[in-house]
């Protein structure tokens, strides 16, 4: 049964609700899996859980590069937005396995690409993430 829509489900967002399917490349998220790479709301941007792959897709095995990629693509989902992490209000990562040891690489690689005003963060340890080898992912909220 396809093709069935449930009419209340999005009464609640505001009028400028709008899927954002950009940057290039990231097209097949929204076709395939059925998600944005970013939602504008409301006055906000909500980005989805990027994640620390390479441009070809695969995915370094040292945390620190993977946090350096994810920042990046999430930096690629602002600039395709508009914006920029100027505009980030809060960064919420998720991390497999134990957060210390891994928490001042995340933070390493997040001063290159934030600055003053910081945006709220939220760090979280996790069991395990939905791509494999992925070590940690990073969702964000931007203003515009």
């Amino acid at each position: 049964m396809g093709g069935t829509t449930n009419p209340s489900r999005r009464s609640t967002l505001p009028e400028t609700f709008e899927a954002v399917v950009i940057p290039r490349g990231m097209e097949s998220f929204y076709e395939e899996q059925h998600f944005a790479p970013a939602v504008r709301a409301g006055g906000l941007l909500f980005i989805s859980g990027q994640v620390g792959a390479e441009d070809d897709g695969s995915m370094p095995l040292d945390f620190g590069t993977q946090a350096e990629n994810a920042m990046r693509r999430l930096e690629s989902v602002l600039t395709a937005a508009g914006l920029t992490t100027s505009d980030l209000v809060s960064i919420t990562s998720y991390h497999v396995g134990p957060v210390f040891p891994a928490v001042h690489d995340f933070v390493a690689a997040k001063d290159r690409y934030v600055s003053a005003p910081y945006p709220s963060w939220t760090v979280l340890g996790i069991s395990e993430l939905a791509v494999p080898d992925a070590l940690l992912e990073v969702s964000a909220v931007a203003a515009y």
